[in-house]
């Protein structure tokens, strides 16, 4: 997409607009839900274009907490981890060519038994999807002699 639009001069890395993405989603769940007590957020550190990411919350006046696994703060954040795992996990399964109806089934079990506990709301951010957020969010093209 990063070929057609300006992107990456828009949101940042892959990384970064996830991120970005993640906490605006919780921060949209906080004010529907009436959540006043400010909410910790945190991602593991070690990955690429974390300065990206802040950069970004902090034009909101959010500033993440980057974790190590190991650091005992970063514990409660573990089953998110495992919800994350579980879900690309899934999604790479069904994006696979060799996808039967058998597989087919394991991938709902393993959703349906971290969904069903811990309702959350995921994007899958295919080309179709991108395209459509670049057009609604004003992102400008390249032009035609760039990105070639």
């Amino acid at each position: 997409m990063d070929k057609r639009f300006q992107l990456r001069e828009f949101a940042g890395a892959p990384y970064a607009m996830a991120g970005h993405g993640c906490v605006k989603m919780v921060k949209t769940w906080q004010k529907k839900n009436k959540k006043a007590k400010e909410l910790e957020i945190a991602f593991e550190s070690g990955d690429l274009h974390q300065g990206e990411l802040r950069k970004l919350r902090l034009s909101e006046g959010i500033d993440p907490d980057f974790l190590g696994k190991k650091e005992k703060k970063a514990t409660p954040f573990q089953l998110a981890d495992l919800i994350a795992w579980r879900t690309r996990i899934a999604f790479a399964g069904i994006r696979r060519m060799d996808l039967t109806w058998a597989k087919g089934d394991e991938l709902q079990a393993t959703f349906n038994q971290v969904w069903k506990k811990f309702p959350h709301q995921a994007i899958y951010a295919d080309h179709d999807w991108l395209e459509r957020m670049c057009i609604r969010r004003g992102v400008a093209r390249h032009s035609t002699t760039e990105h070639k």
